[in-house]
């Protein structure tokens, strides 16, 4: 891969109020006792933002929310000189200790005091990793994406089933768990698919300051799933501008040709991809308003060697099966062979023969193989857009808009069957934070986050088969060449998906799906500190819906040629005797549920070296429904009143004991958290032992609970023993 960069300024930004940080601390003097009236004055030496707290009798201080990066730390008091702390670094949900010892003198006299704090978490039983901007930036990412990172963290590995075709992002399993069942957290705003539970999409490397993963022992604050909590922060301006400009380039100019690629048959694999992108950031007003900007493209055009594909041989396909490894035989004159393995031409299906010769091509290789360089194309874009102000010391408001797309266009195993997507993300985030007293804060947070995804098949030759749209698409039908089936959805182009053909190759194709999942979420936590206790109460509410349409089978063409009534899979073909035949009617879902977390939580700071976390989780299961009642489920002898003649068993919304979402709900689901951080050598920050228990709850997702979610009443039909061609 070759990098080229041109940098304008400094590639830096820092957080400003997101993915927030919380610092907890004691001040005394060189004795031990404590300090107990003492001003400590928190500062982001990027954006000179300014924070107070007030020490408490027991020489206690805490700062809550505060927005990730570098600070400078200063403690003052009467007869002590003033204390220096320098490069403080916070990062996405830490609880750092910092306990600071005062010396006497004047308060005009400065001591600055470096390496002072621990790296270990010793405030909290919660496990937690960082990555930080620096591995962001400089570890090689395929495709540059920072997600790929979190497989660097122990017990973190990627699983791939977590992902569907619909997803562009991967599920990674954290010790054990399922690889949807994480949380992720953008700026402190859901960032979840609510169709397949995977992230939704993640902003590129150079908008990331950092992201941290909570794999272990998460506070009540959190919910949604028991795998770990992924909190990414987003790059904001600060008082000076900054910006870069960059481009990934692959090409193949700079690869080989393929050992197995057969030179005499295909051209080199083609590849071309430039990931190309800016981003700047700055200040509005001087520390007090920012602004940060970054976009990204990627433009790819890539062919791809396709072997192993077998297909007809010319004379197969003439209906001489005399040097076939499988001969055929007649199954309308008792299963014996044809006569010299020939299928009479009177007995051939001229609309088989009609889509052998559109969509079926000719070997070019020995042993009936085709191989060609299968075609692909890829646009992607994203964009991120953010604005932070402070109206005051105590008033703090952050917007965010971000905005990704990808249009694909990809080949199968024919050259005639294409498929083409569009997958597009919108996610809008406002965080409002306000401290109500030195002791008191409140955070609320609003998230939209809309996806939409259609794919579907490329018209096949449409200059010639023009159809009549919008009622029949254009290009090739198999009715066009005689198959007597017909289309529930011609609206939409014919796919590919025409059956396997056993010895053979089987179609492969894109079917017609498109889907909407998109949630609004608010979510508000108020942070009380008093005597040594860190009290967080609150809660979120998200509405989700879920809408999808999809022709699966819905085209009358959906076979499979198995060998079982001749014997030999394309000699089936050959005769218009398919073993089966699959249609179903449109897909269509309109999934929508509501969550609900409520919680309360204390960090409860025992002594110097013992911190306990003690908290409360409420989210009840509401249930998925669907908009139009179009759902099932199934209750062993129960006759159905809605739809009286539907099996014995089956059963709708309406029905007697069936509710909208045909399963009662779940109002206990309490999830106690506990834990603790012990440190039993002192507060020296070198040892600390942690330990947690927690009882966690799986929110829904669309897919994962798909099972008897599909709205039709009767989805298709399944023949045999027929002649369609």
């Amino acid at each position: 891969m070759l990098k080229a960069c041109a940098f304008f300024f400094v590639a830096i930004a820092t957080g400003f109020g997101q993915g927030a940080a919380t610092i907890v601390g004691v001040v005394s003097d060189s004795s031990g006792a404590n300090v107990p009236v003492a001003e400590v004055t928190l500062v982001n030496e990027a954006t000179g933002v300014t924070f107070k707290a007030a020490v408490d009798a027991g020489g206690r201080f805490d700062f809550v929310r505060v927005p990730v990066g570098n600070y400078r730390l200063s403690t003052a008091a009467n007869g002590f000189k003033r204390t220096e702390m320098r490069a403080v670094n916070l990062t996405a949900e830490q609880t750092l200790q910092l306990n600071i010892t005062l010396s006497l003198g004047e308060m005009s006299q400065s001591v600055e005091v470096s390496d002072s704090y621990s790296a270990l978490e010793t405030a909290t039983s919660t496990v937690r990793s960082v990555v930080r901007r620096e591995l962001i930036e400089d570890l090689p990412l395929n495709g540059r994406n920072a997600l790929q990172l979190q497989t660097l963290l122990p017990g973190a590995v990627r699983q791939a089933g977590a992902r569907t075709s619909f997803s562009q992002e991967d599920g990674i399993s954290v010790n054990g768990s399922r690889g949807n069942d994480n949380n992720a957290l953008v700026d402190g705003g859901h960032n979840n698919d609510v169709y397949t539970g995977v992230p939704t999409s993640i902003p590129n490397p150079d908008a990331l300051q950092e992201f941290s993963v909570l794999s272990n022992n998460f506070s009540a604050e959190f919910g949604r799933g028991s795998g770990s909590i992924v909190s990414a922060v987003t790059k904001s301006g600060t008082n000076s501008i900054h910006g870069t400009v960059y481009e990934f380039l692959r090409n193949d100019a700079l690869d080989a040709r393929s050992y197995f690629a057969h030179a005499n048959l295909v051209e080199k694999q083609r590849l071309r991809r430039n990931q190309f992108g800016a981003s700047i950031g700055g200040p509005a007003i001087r520390d007090r308003t920012f602004w940060f900007a970054a976009w990204e493209s990627v433009r790819e055009n890539r062919a791809v060697n396709q072997a192993g594909l077998i297909v007809a041989t010319p004379a197969e396909r003439a209906g001489n099966f005399s040097a076939s490894a499988r001969k055929p035989f007649d199954p309308s004159n008792n299963r014996l062979p044809f006569p010299g393995d020939q299928v009479p031409l009177a007995r051939q299906s001229q609309a088989a023969r009609r889509m052998a010769d559109i969509l079926i091509p000719l070997p070019n290789l020995s042993g009936g193989q085709f191989v060609y360089n299968s075609p692909s194309r890829e646009r992607r874009d994203q964009l991120l857009a953010r604005g932070d102000h402070n109206f005051s010391s105590t008033d703090r408001l952050y917007v965010s808009y971000f905005f990704a797309n990808v249009d694909q266009v990809q080949n199968f195993n024919v050259p005639l069957s294409n498929g083409q997507g569009s997958w597009t993300n919108n996610r809008i985030l406002a965080n409002y934070t306000k401290v109500i007293s030195p002791s008191m804060v409140n955070a609320f947070t609003y998230t939209y986050n809309h996806l939409s995804f259609a794919r579907g098949p490329v018209p096949i030759l449409p200059e010639e088969y023009k159809g009549n749209p919008p009622a029949v698409a254009a290009g090739l039908r198999l009715s066009d060449l005689g198959v007597r089936t017909k289309s529930a959805t011609p609206q939409y182009p014919m796919n590919m998906r025409l059956g396997a053909i056993a010895g053979y190759f089987g179609f492969v194709g894109e079917n017609f799906v498109e889907f909407a999942p998109n949630a609004h979420e608010v979510r508000n936590v108020l942070t009380w500190t008093r005597a040594g206790h860190m009290i967080k109460f609150g809660g979120e509410y998200a509405y989700s819906v879920a809408t999808r349409n999809a022709s699966n089978e819905s085209d009358g063409n959906s076979f499979a040629w198995n060998g079982s009534r001749a014997n030999n899979g394309y000699a089936e073909f050959l005769l218009g005797l398919p073993s089966s035949y699959t249609q179903q009617s449109i897909l269509r879902t309109d999934n929508r549920f509501h969550t609900i977390g409520l919680f309360l939580h204390d960090d409860w700071k025992v002594s110097r070296s013992l911190t306990v976390n003690l908290g409360l989780r409420w989210e009840p299961g509401l249930g998925i429904y669907d908009g139009r009642d179009e759902i099932a489920s199934f209750r062993a002898g129960q006759q159905s009143t809605q739809y009286p003649n539907a099996p014995r068993g089956l059963v709708y919304p309406g029905d007697t004991g069936i509710t909208r979402s045909t399963y009662p709900t779940d109002w206990n689901n309490l999830g106690p958290r506990a834990g603790l951080a012990w440190q039993p050598f002192g507060s020296d920050g070198r040892t600390v032992i942690r330990s947690g228990y927690g009882i966690f709850y799986l929110d829904y997702a669309w897919e994962r609970d798909s099972a008897h979610r599909y709205g039709e009443r009767w989805r298709g039909c399944r023949l045999t023993g027929l002649k369609l061609l």
